[in-house]
This record gives C-alpha cells, sequence and structure tokens, in this order.
C-alpha cells in the first residue's frame, strides 16, 4: 500500500498520519486562532489553495458518507456543527447537506474531512484499491501537513 507510509517510517507523511490522533480533536473546530491563521495559509499558499478548491469539487460531486459503507454515514454526523454538542445545531445547519466543503473558508468541515479520514485509516476502512479513498487520504495528508507546520511553528 504506497499511499499509506511504513509502521515506523521517519519522515513527514508518518509523522502528520500519526498526529492525525492528537491533533485533529473536534475542539480544533473553536480555535478561532489557528483557524484564522489556516484560512490565511489557504489564501497566501496557492498550492494549498488548489488542494482545497479539489477536495471541494470532489465532495460537491459525491459528499463524503455517500459510500458502500454505511458506517462511513456515522462519520458524518458532525458535519455542519459549529457546537460542541450536536444537539445545539440550528435548523440551517441541520439542513444542510453533509460530508462537503461549503467554500475555502468553511473551517468546521474541514477540520470534519480531516477526522473522517483519520478515523477511517485507521480503524480500517479505507482500501487501497479504491480511487476514492486514496484521494480522501492524499489529499488529508496534503492538507493537514500545512497545519501540522502551524503547530510547528507555535513550539
Amino acid at each position: 500500500m504506497p499511499w499509506i507510509p511504513a509502521q515506523g517510517r521517519n519522515d513527514r507523511r508518518c509523522f502528520c498520519l500519526k498526529m492525525f490522533k492528537f491533533i485533529i480533536q473536534r475542539a480544533i473546530k473553536q480555535d478561532e486562532n489557528l483557524k484564522e491563521r489556516y484560512l490565511l495559509q489557504i489564501q497566501s499558499n496557492q498550492q494549498l489553495k488548489n488542494d482545497w478548491q479539489h477536495i471541494k469539487n470532489t465532495l460537491d460531486r459525491v459528499p463524503l458518507g455517500a459510500s458502500r459503507n454505511a458506517s462511513d454515514v456515522q462519520e458524518i454526523e458532525r458535519w455542519n456543527c459549529a457546537h460542541d454538542n450536536i444537539d445545539q445545531r440550528t435548523d440551517e445547519e441541520r439542513r444542510k447537506t453533509k460530508g462537503v466543503i461549503y467554500s475555502l473558508e468553511d473551517w468546521g468541515n474541514m477540520v470534519e474531512f480531516w477526522y473522517s479520514v483519520r478515523n477511517n485509516l485507521f480503524h480500517g476502512t479505507k482500501d487501497p484499491e479504491s480511487e476514492r479513498d486514496q484521494f480522501a487520504v492524499e489529499y488529508g495528508y496534503r492538507t493537514l501537513r500545512e497545519l501540522v507546520e502551524l503547530f510547528i511553528e507555535e513550539i
């Protein structure tokens, strides 16, 4: 599986994938400073902007969760939810399609994209033969790498 780094491999990809568990907690959805810094990074880094636009376009065609696995649908229950408690969603949030990125400023759903990829990757519902799964892992890595860089800058 060339798109999943080998256990113990010492490179940035492996680091990013291991860090998914620790840094992609839904609490970062509420971190306004991090949100602002990352969204500025999207605007100033053309490759990152292109990557998110590609994710958005892909999910516009087939939302995350529109798949063969019923468990994937549960993974997206917090999409369009800017609150700690899912029961606090507004009517507008409830009506929106889940599993899509609405704009290049849709921080909450960007976090949910990473969280979904992380959960599926580490809990074994990604298929290395699936083009869609390859897309999710590759673009999860490419976009998360920039977030990790922001964390490293703070250290």
